[in-house]
């Protein structure tokens, strides 16, 4: 299997790539530049791990391709998802979904300027029930996620792991824990309401 992981040399690029090469699967790494040209007819899979800013963008250029597309989350810088949100090959994933309780919710969000961990407004379709928290326990990023009263330890090593549990996930066709948007109400009407 040949994976196009777009965004490569950030930080979350990294990551994809050490999982991707654990996993033995070829890689072909590209960073920002589109115009970098890559013969896609070899690729079988696209991840798309740039920037914030970047993913509408990338997501409707690679989109064209008609290749299986993830994008981790993906976040935007606006509620206007309805140029993405009909790409049948396009598949989001949360990270969080690996690791947290089952029957916990995913829900849509849009998070405000103001909000003490963000910089700026943007919008994530995929993130934790409203009625769950989460808080950071480490300054390593282990996190502890409260659900219904009970308290769910969330390590490092098991936030590594879900990574690794995505991409299998996503090279084998089982997207289960992966969002198609044809399986869920349109972003435009859950965000705009």
């Amino acid at each position: 299997m040949n994976i196009l992981l777009v965004g490569s040399e950030g930080s979350i690029g990294k990551r994809y790539q050490a999982v991707i090469r654990h996993l033995g699967l070829a890689l072909f790494c590209k960073d920002l530049d589109v115009e970098d040209a890559i013969e896609m007819s070899k690729i079988d899979r696209i991840i798309i791990a740039t920037p914030t800013p970047t993913h509408k963008e990338l997501i409707l250029i690679y989109a064209k391709e008609k290749k299986p597309l993830l994008c981790e989350k993906p976040m935007m810088l606006s509620m206007d998802y309805t140029e993405i949100e009909n790409i049948p090959n396009l598949y989001m994933v949360c990270n969080y979904k690996y690791v947290i309780p089952t029957g916990a919710k995913i829900f849509y969000n849009y998070f405000h300027a103001g909000n003490e961990d963000f910089a700026s407004n943007f919008a994530q379709p995929l993130y934790i029930d409203p009625e769950a928290s989460i808080a950071q326990t480490s300054p390593i990023f282990d996190l502890q996620y409260t659900f219904h009263g009970e308290h769910h330890k969330v390590t490092t090593e098991m936030l590594q792991q879900s990574y690794v549990k995505m991409i299998e996930d996503f090279e084998n066709v089982n997207f289960d824990m992966l969002w198609n948007l044809k399986k869920k109400k349109k972003m435009t009407e859950v965000l705009l309401k």
